[in-house]
């Protein structure tokens, strides 16, 4: 009877703490981006401004716009497996893997955040299920869940080529084992790019808006524009197409590409006249001032970036536990414990009072690197091809976030922040363990 209990007790944790985000964050939690996905839900009237493989997502498991906690539920158990699938990849043990799944899902930046209705969640979720396949040998398996899963975000297959690219360049350099990840991981890429086409022209879906395409660029710029209005270049008149007046002044602020694109003054319907111009001008500033454009765009970049290169992150905005008010939809919170819903909000708050310092992506990464090092110089009988595959994966997917930032958002590092807490919480858990043998406590 113990040994069952001792085997279905961390299993029993998990589930509890879902259960706790699900009603803590019941229906679910909802921003801006989350209700523009729920409209379109509703109405059938597909915009691919979102992929719509996510609209369709979130379809499905509300049962057609029906019962948005299902959609939570889902997300969470996604997001949890996947975590699990990594965690049992690097050390074997499916009870020490799911106590360490508990603790980070029990963190707002994994519990919360999956209880949110944003596509990030399941993009990593199951990315993170089809690298743990894939290093399982479940190659057909490991391919679906890295296409659909990476399908749920436009710049999804150019994550995942950057991760076959540092694969294959570590395979090249040093360990050629890793090279029969590499084709797997960019059909899986290349699979994903062609469903997000597929599936929106099924539906029929309206475009994505081209500046959506190009912001990085055009936020670059306008940055620039801002820090010196007394210079009459040909930057400011390719600016003066799209951006003005508060747009303008708000550009000034590089953290985040919203607030140019939100403000009075800012002309999306010229911008996707005059992208070519845009994109010229941009190119040119690439030519004739690399160093300023790379200080440009850091910027926007810096939670990605580890110490010394960046002082770290300058947002304040990273997950919330609301639903935003006004909506058209007339939802709200509307918890069935009402206590459940305050000590989530507690913990929540805690968090952002007390260690918003811990997300900073590039810090959590590096101090992983460390832990990773260190369990390779100290263990010789370590799974070295398996914690070598996600370390490459952990800082591929990172460093693709820089080049198309147009904020400082944590969601979109959050693959590598996960893998870089499993990695810690794996290093800490076996200090523990060995301590404790060491002077038998």
């Amino acid at each position: 009877m113990k040994s069952k209990l001792k085997v279905f007790l961390p299993f029993i944790l998990l589930l509890l703490i879902n259960s706790f985000w699900l009603f803590a964050s019941w229906p679910i939690s909802m921003s801006p981006d989350s209700l523009d996905v729920w409209g379109q839900v509703l109405s059938g009237n597909y915009r691919n401004d979102h992929p719509v493989t996510y609209t369709i997502f979130v379809k499905i498991f509300s049962f057609g716009g029906v019962f948005l906690p299902l959609v939570s539920a889902a997300q969470l158990l996604i997001l949890s497996c996947g975590i699990l699938l990594t965690t049992y990849s690097l050390i074997k043990n499916l009870v020490l893997s799911t106590y360490i799944t508990s603790i980070i899902m029990l963190a707002p930046t994994a519990g919360a955040l999956a209880a949110t209705l944003w596509k990030d969640v399941p993009f990593v979720g199951l990315i993170l299920i089809g690298l743990s396949l894939l290093n399982r040998k479940s190659n057909i398996l490991g391919v679906m869940a890295l296409t659909i899963g990476a399908s749920f975000r436009h710049n999804g297959w150019l994550m995942l080529f950057s991760i076959a690219g540092l694969i294959l360049i570590a395979s090249v350099l040093k360990n050629k084992s890793l090279l029969h990840y590499f084709w797997k991981i960019v059909a899986a890429g290349a699979l994903s790019f062609l469903l997000i086409i597929s599936v929106s022209r099924l539906v029929d879906a309206k475009p994505a808006s081209t500046w959506l395409t190009w912001s990085p660029a055009m936020a670059d710029l306008a940055y620039l524009a801002s820090r010196t209005p007394n210079d009459a270049s040909n930057i400011h008149e390719t600016v003066a197409l799209y951006s003005s007046g508060e747009s303008l002044a708000r550009s000034a602020d590089c953290t985040n590409v919203n607030g140019m694109a939100f403000s009075s003054g800012f002309d999306q319907s010229l911008l996707n006249q005059k992208i070519n111009q845009i994109t010229r001008e941009f190119i040119n500033l690439i030519k004739s001032d690399p160093r300023l454009v790379l200080r440009l765009h850091l910027c926007r970049a810096q939670a990605f970036i580890p110490p010394p290169f960046s002082t770290g992150p300058s947002y304040y905005y990273w997950t919330q536990m609301i639903v935003i008010q006004p909506n058209d939809f007339g939802l709200a919170p509307s918890p069935p414990i009402q206590k459940i819903r305050d000590l989530g909000l507690g913990v929540w708050k805690f968090w952002d009072t007390n260690l918003k310092f811990l997300l900073w992506p590039g810090l959590i990464s590096l101090i992983s690197s460390f832990a990773f090092l260190v369990k390779l110089s100290r263990r010789a009988n370590v799974n070295k091809d398996s914690w070598v595959f996600w370390f490459l994966t952990m800082w591929a997917a990172l460093f693709s976030l820089i080049p198309w930032s147009n904020a400082q958002d944590f969601r979109y590092a959050l693959l590598s922040y996960l893998v870089a807490q499993i990695v810690i919480f794996i290093t800490l858990v076996e200090s523990c363990i060995f301590i404790k043998r060491k002077f038998k406590f």
